[in-house]
């Protein structure tokens, strides 16, 4: 992807851009804001294309906007620009929300990538519309820093999925449409209000990063164990005070982070983690190290800091090649 340098665009009005080549447009801005849209080009979407450029370049020629280029991007890298035009940006990134969603909208139907973070501006998204469903393209959805707290239903007919970020929004459970992405591997939905995991877990059978981090979760379902790729499994900040024998299942894991809970023990089935590497178990009311830690004889870092214990009490776990913090 080629990108137009600062020195090409000299306060949003002033564009040196006839090459064919050129697939990007960049505007910056201060304060930072940030703007990141996918949009796919076609001979019917050229006209909205230049009212939707206009909208933060007056006075652009509409022959000197690249016919091809296929992303357009915001961000604060490149130039500034007056309080009024952050403002006309702001209102201009609000009523593209809308735009967004709407069912002929030109953004992103069909491109793979969708990524609308509400700390990109200053106006988090409250909802998601139903239309997100006619994306049916997409196979990677980022939504942070919203404040959703359902999604739609709509949501399940986006098959092709492989990667959600929710992180930092207000849902609290996982939702069941997720359970027809056969093909998720990666789901963020850290620093939401999730209380409860569902058994219906285990069905995501595909996962190989699920992040959990800063809910409220006080149990782990036993279903966990039918997630035999997962690689890492992070569950820092949560409420937890156990964890289910089945955990020894997940053969394939690499890391796992379970600081800031309430666990006082490990499962002694946590000694079939035959690829566990790294351990965080920092910030938990563990007295001394569990057992089963000798047992994991892959482990390369055991984090354990804030825990209470002594150099004396670790001693005996110290090994070649294995890490420990406290």
């Amino acid at each position: 992807m080629i990108r137009l340098l600062p020195k090409t665009i000299k306060n949003g009005h002033d564009m040196h851009v006839g090459s064919s080549d050129i697939v990007s447009v960049r505007v910056g801005f201060d304060p930072p804001l940030c703007l990141d849209k996918f949009i796919p080009i076609g001979d019917d979407q050229d006209e909205t294309l230049r009212i939707l450029f206009r909208s933060l370049f007056k006075g652009v020629s509409a022959d000197r906007i690249p016919e091809n280029y296929q992303r357009f991007s915001v961000s604060p890298d490149n130039l500034n620009v007056d309080d009024e035009t952050i403002k006309e940006l702001v209102e201009w990134r609000m009523r593209l929300n809308s735009y967004l969603f709407s069912t002929h909208s030109c953004l992103v139907a069909n491109h793979n990538n969708l990524r609308i973070n509400g700390n990109d501006f200053d106006y988090p998204l409250s909802h998601i519309p139903d239309t997100i469903g006619n994306f049916t393209h997409l196979q990677r959805l980022s939504l942070c820093n919203n404040t959703f707290t359902i999604l739609p239903d709509s949501i399940g007919q986006l098959s092709k999925l492989n990667f959600i970020q929710l992180n930092r929004n207000n849902i609290s459970k996982i939702p069941m449409q997720f359970l027809k992405f056969k093909h998720l591997t990666i789901l963020d939905l850290s620093d939401n209000n999730i209380t409860d995991l569902s058994e219906t877990l285990g069905k995501l059978n595909k996962l190989e990063v699920l992040r959990l981090n800063g809910n409220r979760i006080e149990t782990i379902p036993t279903s966990i164990g039918k997630l035999k790729r997962l690689r890492e499994l992070s569950l820092t900040n949560n409420e937890l005070s156990s964890l289910p024998n089945e955990m020894g299942k997940l053969k394939a894991l690499h890391t796992l982070s379970l600081s800031h809970n309430l666990i006082s023990m490990l499962p002694a089935s946590m000694k079939e983690l035959s690829h566990l590497q790294n351990l965080h178990l920092s910030n938990n009311p563990i007295i001394t190290i569990p057992p089963v830690i000798r047992l994991i004889r892959c482990l390369e870092l055991l984090e354990i800091r804030s825990c209470g214990l002594i150099e004396n009490d670790i001693a005996q776990y110290r090994r070649e090649g294995l890490t420990i913090n406290i």
